[in-house]
C-alpha cells in the first residue's frame, strides 16, 4: 500500500530559484519552439522601488521557461507557462503535472508513487481532477498566479543592493514554523535575484528561474484514452513533490 503523502496545510513562504530547458511530459502537449524575439537592453531604473515595480508589471505578459534546480530529482522540475492562457506544464524525472484552465492532469512512476495516495496510475497515462476551490491556499503552486508567485520574496524585497551588473540582494520576511501547530514567528533573511537585459525576474534565490520569454507554448490535454478520473483530488495534488 502506498504512503498517503497529504501535506499538512500550514502555509509558508517559498524562496526559491533555478533554470534549465522544459521537456513535454508526451505527445499530448505541443513543446515550446526557440522562437523567442531578440531586443536591445533596456537600462535599468536606479531606484530599487521602480526597478522593482516595473519588474513586478512584467511579470505574466509574456509566456516563458521556467525551472527549479535541485539535487533531489524528486523536486527538480522544468516548466513552460502560456501567458494568455495562464496554462503550464511542469515535468520532472518521475512525474508531471499539466494545468489548463481548472483541469489538472497528472502523471507519475517509480518512487514517486509511494507519496501518492492509493490512486491507480495507468500505465504511461495520467489522472485528471478539478482544481478544489481552495487548493491554492495549501500550495502555492495551485494559485492562479503561478509560475509568477515565485518571485514575491524579490517583489517585496527590502533594503535592496546591487551586487552585480543585474543582480541584487534583499531582506525578505519569511515565515516559519517548526512543526504543525507550533507558534509560527517571521524572520528576516537575505535574497538573492537577478534580471535579464530587458529588466525581467531571470533567477530568485539559487534554485529557480523564468527564461526563454515569448517562447510560443501551447498546453493541450492528454489523448482521453490515457485519462483517469481521480478519486481523491487533494490528495493527489498535494502529494505531487512540487506543491
Amino acid at each position: 500500500m502506498r504512503v498517503r503523502g497529504l501535506m499538512a496545510a500550514t502555509v509558508v513562504v517559498l524562496l526559491v530559484s533555478s533554470g534549465c530547458d522544459a521537456a513535454p511530459a508526451d505527445g499530448g502537449s505541443a513543446a515550446p519552439s526557440r522562437g523567442v524575439v531578440s531586443r536591445s537592453p533596456v537600462a535599468l531604473p536606479s531606484d530599487p522601488a521602480q526597478m522593482l515595480a516595473e519588474a513586478k508589471a512584467r511579470l505574466g505578459t509574456e509566456s516563458a521557461r521556467f525551472a527549479k534546480n535541485s539535487d533531489n530529482e524528486l523536486t527538480d522540475y522544468t516548466g513552460v507557462v502560456d501567458a494568455l492562457s495562464k496554462d503550464w506544464e511542469v515535468t520532472a524525472r518521475n512525474w508531471a503535472v499539466r494545468r489548463i484552465g481548472d483541469d489538472i492532469y497528472v502523471r507519475a512512476s517509480g518512487t514517486i508513487l509511494l507519496s501518492l495516495p492509493d490512486e491507480h496510475f495507468p500505465a504511461d497515462g495520467w489522472l485528471h481532477c478539478r482544481l478544489p476551490a481552495d487548493v491554492d491556499t495549501l500550495a502555492t503552486v495551485y494559485s492562479d498566479r503561478f509560475p509568477w508567485n515565485m518571485t514575491n520574496g524579490a517583489v517585496s524585497a527590502k533594503d535592496v543592493v546591487k551586487v552585480g551588473e543585474r543582480s541584487f540582494t534583499g531582506m525578505v520576511d519569511v515565515v516559519r514554523q517548526k512543526d504543525v501547530g507550533s507558534p509560527a514567528h517571521t524572520e528576516q533573511v537575505s535574497l538573492g535575484f537577478t534580471l535579464d537585459d530587458q529588466g525581467r525576474f531571470a533567477t530568485i534565490g539559487d534554485d529557480f528561474s523564468f527564461s526563454d520569454f515569448g517562447v510560443p507554448v501551447t498546453i493541450v490535454p492528454p489523448a482521453p484514452e490515457t485519462v483517469t478520473e481521480a478519486a481523491d483530488p487533494v490528495g493527489v495534488l498535494l502529494g505531487v513533490p512540487f506543491v
